[in-house]
């Protein structure tokens, strides 16, 4: 039981920690066809 108060405590300041950082991360997953692409293009050439 106090596993979950600690948590229901830890999963908040957690995501306030990290909103930053995933959001940044969600944006990345957005260009991540745009630099698979680049990727390609960059293997055909080699």
């Amino acid at each position: 039981m106090s596993i979950s108060v600690v948590w229901l405590v830890f999963i908040p300041e957690w995501l306030e920690n990290h909103a930053e950082w995933l959001e940044n991360w969600s944006e990345s997953l957005e260009n991540l066809p745009e630099w698979l692409e680049k990727v390609a293009e960059w293997l055909e050439w080699r």
